[in-house]
């Protein structure tokens, strides 16, 4: 007879629970276990009930771990039912901070310290286990509960998503000239824009168009250019008025004369100036303006993502598309690098729990390199397999998998986050994680590419020549351009603090709007002025003074979780 540990998972909707049957060294003898896991549906997704088997993550779990997982469907007032009688899952898997917290609280969780002999590859993430231990602890120090994606290691290979990004076939048919300064692009992007004034269509291309509906505090479009300049940008609860030089420590008011907003701004201001910004920039949102780079209507932007869906396999065969085009003096921010201290999906285990020992055994796997390579893209010579120079490559297999979804494993499934959506929502060992066997990345973004794979595109093969790189990220780690931010967690403004950004974002975000529209450059001037003088007379000095404080403190305090 098998006895289940349940694993149960909690969102604003549903609740997905997941039993656990343990079995033997021999893979088929059932040992007597109880408890529960807790997975999110804001994690797993669109996951599915009962028994998890008749899937290759299935039977690797099976084998390599002696575990089976069985989706039962709950609701959240069960999840709030059985914290409130102490009746918790074994293994709680959850992004819901607030349970997490009260679980953690509650004195629930094993700390897992007094496990070391059992969990060395969680162990092995010291910034992670130093910042759960710091912070998610109840102030006891204990390591109460991990994260995934976590990682020890700065990615360097792969896309960055900001560039900036532009036609690249148009870019090389004007002789693709330097561009030393952020203005530089202007004059290029007129002479693309006299050369190709219309599409196949027939309508206007621009050499920008810019949506209004992603504005915060201020003009999204002309914050982002901060990226390009060592700074850490104006984002979420972070800093909302403030530029942090992350070089020289040096920081001012995006409304400031020498302010790398005022140099956004302005550029799209003389963008305007010269035909070349889409006139509908102030009143349209994101929809309206994805369609036009659908067709094929925009030639720059400062996202990889921003050209809607006029990106496509066929075009690029031709040599046809957007790509990276940098200029000479940027200092870009690596939003490609991993959170310091892994994502936000929490893992924790139950005190009462009568198979510690085999969830301990379970989660050290996952957070292992087989665990990842086998759960990922499953056993070794089917999907993957190392050369005999010791070079990890993708077998033609799975790249006929990736051409055909419909290719399952043999039994059952598909590679690349199956098992994660169900059991995680992402892999608790991050895929930039370098395996010493090979001195490779774990997620294949660097590995060797044989004679059946793929062909890089037109597109692509061009890109790589002119730059001399792989790819973006090796491109910005060649030439030393990357900036690296601080972990700095900021805590919520303060309600007065928050008052203030508010009113004062009624002021900078149209004033900035105005300004990239207005009719002269002594207008332009005129706007920021005014605008400035009503940012400082409602209290902007007040907020950049919490700011800056706050943020130099978070930062301090995070460096020790910096690798």
């Amino acid at each position: 007879m098998k006895n289940n540990i349940r694993i149960a998972g909690l969102s604003m909707v549903m609740v997905v629970v997941l039993a656990v049957n343990v079995f033997g060294s021999g893979g088929s003898q059932s040992r007597t276990s109880t408890g529960i896991v807790t997975i999110d549906t804001s994690v797993v997704g669109a996951a599915q009930f009962g028994v998890q088997e008749g899937v290759y993550w299935t039977d690797i779990l099976k084998e390599d771990v002696g575990v089976q997982l069985n989706g039962i469907n709950s609701s959240v007032e069960n999840m709030n039912a059985m914290f409130a009688a102490q009746d918790l899952p074994e293994l709680i898997i959850s992004n819901n901070m607030p349970i997490i917290t009260n679980i953690i609280n509650a004195g629930i969780f094993i700390d897992l310290d007094q496990y070391k002999d059992k969990i060395p590859n969680i162990l092995n993430l010291e910034k992670m286990c130093l910042y759960m231990r710091d912070n998610w602890s109840n102030g006891t120090g204990k390591l109460y509960a991990i994260r995934t994606l976590s990682s020890n290691q700065y990615n360097s290979r792969g896309g960055n998503n900001r560039g900036p990004y532009m036609r690249w076939d148009y870019y090389k048919e004007i002789g693709a000239p330097a561009i030393n300064e952020f203005e530089d692009y202007l004059d290029v992007l007129k002479q693309i824009v006299d050369r190709h004034p219309v599409n196949e269509a027939g309508q206007k291309i621009y050499g920008m168009s810019l949506w209004n509906d992603w504005d915060g505090g201020t003009m999204n479009c002309a914050a982002e250019v901060m990226d390009y300049f060592d700074l850490e940008m104006i984002r979420g609860s972070g800093l909302n008025f403030l530029e942090y030089n992350l070089s020289t420590k040096k920081s001012n008011s995006v409304l400031d004369n020498d302010s790398v907003y005022k140099r956004g701004a302005k550029f799209l201001f003389k963008a305007n100036q010269m035909g070349l910004l889409d006139p509908d920039s102030p009143t349209q949102g994101w929809e309206q303006r994805s369609e036009k780079a659908t067709a094929g209507r925009v030639l720059f932007s400062s996202n990889s993502w921003a050209f809607g869906s006029f990106n496509t396999p066929a075009k690029a065969q031709q040599g046809i598309g957007t790509m990276m085009v940098p200029f000479t003096k940027e200092k870009i921010y690596n939003y490609s690098a991993p959170t310091y201290v892994g994502n936000q999906v929490y893992i924790g285990v139950n005190k009462n729990s009568k198979n510690i020992d085999k969830i301990l055994e379970l989660l050290n796997y996952m957070f292992s390199i087989d665990g990842y390579m086998n759960l990922q893209f499953g056993r070794r010579g089917i999907l993957w397999d190392v050369d005999s120079s010791g070079e990890p490559y993708f077998t033609e297999l799975y790249w006929q998998m990736q051409a055909d979804l419909n290719l399952e494993f043999d039994n059952g499934g598909r590679p690349e986050g199956g098992w994660a959506s169900l059991v995680t929502g992402e892999p608790p060992l991050s895929g930039l994680t370098i395996n010493p066997a090979w001195n490779r990345r774990l997620d294949g973004a660097d590995w060797i590419k044989k004679d059946f794979a793929p062909k890089d595109t037109a597109l692509v093969l061009d890109w790589q020549k002119t730059m001399n790189a792989v790819d973006e990220m090796d491109y910005f780690t060649k030439h030393d351009l990357l900036a690296k931010a601080p972990f700095a967690q900021m805590p919520a403004y303060p309600d007065d603090i928050q008052i203030l950004i508010n009113r004062i974002g009624e002021v900078v975000r149209p004033g900035t709007w105005k300004a990239v529209m207005a009719n002269s450059e002594a207008e332009f001037e005129a706007i920021w002025a005014q605008m400035s003088a009503d940012a400082k007379g409602i209290g902007i000095d007040r907020v950049l003074e919490w700011t800056l404080q706050t943020y130099e403190k978070a930062a301090a305090e995070g460096s020790k979780y910096m690798w």
